[in-house]
């Protein structure tokens, strides 16, 4: 079930030179939410409910959305007595277990002093919730059958975690505030006992039903109570504090989580440890124990899920998940036999089979992150990666589409496209030694570029050669180099001290990598991958920028020393003190223009012209100002701020032009020049599609000088007819070269998608001043 988000309080505000908002396109479903913080089981409707800001609701048997409650719960319980959900946050919401309707809502279980974890149990044999209002002394009690309030029971401070026990009807209360242990009588609602547990876990309670036993995890082992008379049996020590434990009916065991990594195993008959389980990487933090499957599922910090078999106490399989951070809330269906897991900053849930092991995926989060959106002109695309739930959107440019998002099994840093538009290289942040290799045949993940050093970006493509560079770090610091053709890393090549950025000269095959140590620039040879030499600047730089047209690159330093290296000569041959950078984000290049656009400390955006290496302007902007983009056939720079406003810069007077405000935090853009359109990130997992009609350039409409047909093929040389010259911009909009009447030589131009814009006599653009025709070209070898 699908629904298109409704965009409410998008304004338009001083739009001009015919800049607008086409569309706003969503990238997920609306029936989503945001955040995988509490994962329940309902069992009078077979469906699962996951979130935190608001619940969706989903059939565990098929994993369909079925549909999305406007608000979270913090604690659940189900009422097999009534076919009642409690759901719990601020209030304790009940719902009908069979159609997920909402039948009351609670406010007395509101506690204004604290809003956090909450706890319940339902006791069967009268029908009453009980329920945790605070991390305070007090549980509520609230009759099953009219949902009302109808007692309360003090406890001691710090009353959160409960358990029950059916034998006795008894109700246990965990004080970790007191370090006490609370029996309440469900028949009667009042305290029969207190006895003394020093407990610093999470979660460290569960009751035997065959053996009548509470066992508690403490900071040196379990405690074992008996459930008739409350009293202390026995103290199972232990090397480290136990947590998580759960009961298993079918062997009679209780397991749980030690600090030492291991997960335990404890015979409930003898109260002994027999068996200690030890995942391979030691790092086991949360536990699950399927009575159906027999089986303990067991999450660890490296993003995994061990299957243990419960008649041997063995690990059986691992499986990979989406990434947690903290404890994970796991679920099961009796009905299907599958354990669900919540996959926290993934947004999504993994299923685990309980006969096969095998883990699969929901995706339940549209709180998307996106961010890097790279269109790929082959494909007419953009593709859109998201860093919260590890997915890739593609949109479809002709018909502003989402064509697809998929989870890829990783949280993406940066999307770089190769040569040709068939594969998109995405920085892995869950395996930070691997690229992982997307293939635009089918928008699906095709290999990983596996590396030894650990890679934290950025990357950038050399449209000269094809290879990638990123960012390594492994016992010093290095730059990786990878072939996109068999998708592998060259080399790692030494760069002296940690460098944050690069920039590269595709006209004379060189990567500039900055020491911010001491003052250095490396130099890297683009054919054979190796230092040739280094740069000492005035001092360590903060940023480095490149102007294609004058082969230059440009240092600006921590406290604005603009350094300017000829890559020819790879010389400083001039310096001058500029606005101090606010980041170390590399500056945006305008090409028409030759100006370097970046924020500054004082949260200005400054603008340094390349031709002379001095200040051209300098604009307030007050709201953390950060140019993302540069439309090269209208001569505008685009600017985001914190206000949710995109600013529209002219690049010869660098004049603020229009605005369009109402957007949530826009961010990174992707532009598809023939289409005239530039496609914004914003935080409310969408994109805005912003277009300008006034541009004559690369056009959907037919303008004066097009030329219909195929795009031309060239090979060694660009012949140019007439007399007029003409420019070479590659599918960004960027100046490749100038080019005259006659034969150009191209053979110093990277394969792909090109276009030629040639001016033409005519009416004059108030752009730029002349119309032009633009044709199409292929560069092969």
């Amino acid at each position: 079930m699908k629904k298109m988000l409704i965009i409410l309080g998008l304004a338009l505000v001083s739009i001009c030179m015919g800049q607008y908002l086409e569309t706003v396109i969503p990238l997920a479903d609306s029936l989503s939410t945001w955040y995988v913080y509490y994962l329940a089981y309902n069992p009078g409707s077979n469906t699962v409910w996951v979130g935190e800001c608001s619940t969706l609701v989903f059939d565990a048997s098929t994993g369909d959305r079925l549909m999305l409650i406007p608000r979270g719960f913090q604690a659940d319980c189900y009422n097999p007595v009534s076919d009642k959900f409690y759901a719990a946050s601020d209030s304790l919401y009940v719902y009908d277990g069979a159609t997920n309707t909402r039948l009351a809502a609670l406010d007395f279980v509101v506690d204004e002093t604290d809003g956090k974890e909450r706890f319940m149990v339902h006791d069967p044999g009268g029908n009453k919730l009980y329920a945790t209002l605070s991390r305070g002394d007090t549980i509520a009690v609230v009759c099953g059958f009219g949902d009302t309030l109808i007692g309360k029971v003090h406890v001691d401070q710090g009353a959160g975690i409960l358990e029950y026990n059916a034998v006795s009807r008894k109700v246990y209360s965990l004080n970790r505030h007191a370090d006490t242990l609370t029996v309440i009588d469900a028949s009667a609602d009042t305290v029969t006992a207190r006895r003394s547990v020093r407990c610093l876990s999470w979660q460290p309670m569960a009751w035997s039903s065959q053996s009548n036993k509470l066992f508690v995890g403490t900071e040196t082992g379990v405690d074992v109570f008996d459930g008739e008379t409350d009293s202390l049996l026995k103290h199972i020590p232990h090397r480290g504090f136990v947590e998580w434990l759960k009961y298993n009916p079918v062997n009679n065991h209780v397991y749980g989580v030690s600090s030492t990594a291991y997960v335990l195993s404890i015979d409930c008959e003898t109260d002994s440890i027999v068996a200690e389980v030890q995942p391979p990487n030691r790092e086991a933090y949360s536990l699950y124990c399927s009575p159906d499957a027999n089986k303990v599922y067991v999450a660890d910090w490296e993003h995994h899920v061990l299957v243990i078999d419960c008649a041997a106490d063995t690990i059986v399989a691992i499986g990979r998940t989406g990434a947690q951070d903290s404890d994970v809330p796991f679920c099961h269906s009796p009905v299907d036999n599958r354990v669900f897991m919540a996959c926290e900053d993934g947004g999504s849930v993994a299923v685990i089979g309980g006969v096969t092991d095998s883990v699969e995926t929901v995706v339940v989060s549209n709180r998307f992150d996106p961010h890097d959106p790279c269109y790929v002109e082959a494909r007419d695309r953009v593709y859109i990666p998201d860093y919260s739930i590890g997915g890739l959107s593609v949109i479809d440019c002709a018909t502003n589409t989402l064509l697809s998002t998929k989870v890829i099994g990783l949280r993406p840093l940066g999307a770089v496209a190769d040569t040709l538009g068939r594969k998109l290289y995405l920085l892995d942040g869950r395996d930070t030694r691997q690229i992982s290799v997307v293939s635009l045949e089918t928008d699906s993940l095709a290999g990983v570029v596996k590396a030894t050093a650990i890679l934290n970006g950025p990357m950038a493509l050399n449209p000269r050669t094809g290879k990638l560079y990123c960012n390594a770090s492994h016992e010093g610091s290095k730059l990786a180099v990878v072939d996109t053709e068999g998708d592998s890393v060259l080399t790692l090549i030494e760069v002296l001290g940690w460098h944050h950025d690069f920039a590269i000269s595709p006209v004379s095959n060189q990567v500039y990598a900055f020491n911010d140590w001491d003052s250095l620039v490396a130099v890297v040879d683009g054919s054979g991958d190796t230092v040739i030499g280094f740069i000492l600047l005035g001092e360590p730089p903060l940023c480095l920028g490149y102007s294609r047209s004058l082969d230059r690159v440009y240092a600006i330093g921590f406290s604005g020393l603009l350094s300017v290296i000829d890559c020819r000569t790879n010389s400083v041959v001039a310096e001058t003190n500029v606005r101090t950078p606010g980041s170390n984000q590399s500056p945006l290049w305008n090409p028409v223009s030759n100006k370097l656009y970046y924020r500054t400390i004082d949260d200005s955006l400054c603008m340094v012209d390349c031709r002379t290496g001095e200040v051209a302007a300098n604009l307030g902007f007050g709201q953390y100002p950060v140019p993302r983009f540069c439309d090269t056939l209208a001569n505008k720079v685009y600017v985001t701020d914190r206000s949710g406003t995109v600013w529209f810069l002219d690049g010869e007077t660098d004049s603020i032009v229009g605005s369009l405000e109402g957007l949530e935090q826009p961010g990174d853009m992707a532009w598809c020049p023939s289409r005239r359109r530039v496609y914004v990130c914003n935080a409310s997992s969408s994109v805005a599609v912003l277009k300008d009609t006034v541009v004559t350039g690369i056009a959907t409409e037919r303008p004066y000088g097009y030329r219909a047909g195929a795009p031309t093929v060239l090979r060694r040389t660009l012949p140019l007819s007439g007399r007029q010259d003409a420019v070479l911009l590659d599918i960004a909009g960027r100046r490749v070269m100038d080019l005259k009447p006659g034969e150009n030589d191209i053979r110093h131009v990277a394969p792909g998608v090109y276009f030629v814009r040639t001016a033409v006599s005519g009416e004059r653009s108030a752009v730029s001043g002349k119309r032009s025709a633009v044709r199409k070209v292929v560069i092969q070898r």
